[in-house]
């Protein structure tokens, strides 16, 4: 059942539109913040409160090769869906699947701001049922996207409590 919900969670992160409003190019060179000061590290970045309640943040970043906003555009829609891979991926960590291992994961992992480097650290620092099945990729939302010059675009996601709860709701499928 775990391996059937994991493999209908991927097949909806290829199929769903990474652009809610149409397939217009975003017009990036006006809209995007530069990322001299983005606040956010690269990878998956679990923060845990007291309360139970966590955030779940995913950065990626893509190169770019000119400014072209068609370019830019793309390179956004790809890095999104990094970001939500990387999400899909940790998840499996998280769940004891051990079709996922650290080696095979290609991004950096931090939980409440250390760095963590195998699955044994990763068991010990989750408390059970943080995040207890990939259904929860429901409350994925975008936090921030920036452009270094002609260089690269990066993209943030969000997972929280309140996102899933928000998320199942209104009856919002990932």
């Amino acid at each position: 059942m775990k391996r059937l919900l994991i493999s209908f969670t991927y097949g909806l992160f290829f199929l769903l539109p990474l652009n809610l409003e149409g397939s217009k190019p975003i017009r990036a060179e006006s809209s995007l913040k530069s990322c001299r000061n983005y606040p956010y590290d690269l990878g998956i970045n679990l923060r845990q409160m007291r309360s139970g309640s966590f955030q779940l943040l995913s950065t990626s970043v893509v190169n770019i090769k000119t400014g072209n906003s068609i370019i830019v555009s793309k390179a956004l829609r790809k890095a999104n869906l990094r970001a939500k891979l990387n999400i899909s991926h940790f998840l499996q960590l998280t769940n004891g699947t051990r079709n996922k291992e650290f080696r095979d994961i290609g991004f950096p992992i931090r939980i409440n701001g250390r760095i963590i480097r195998t699955n044994n650290q990763l068991e010990n620092k989750l408390k059970k049922g943080l995040i207890q099945s990939s259904s929860y990729i429901k409350g994925v939302s975008q936090k921030a996207i920036c452009k270094n010059s002609s260089d690269y675009v990066m993209v943030t996601l969000e997972i929280t409590n309140k996102s899933i709860r928000d998320a199942n709701y209104i009856g919002i499928n990932p």
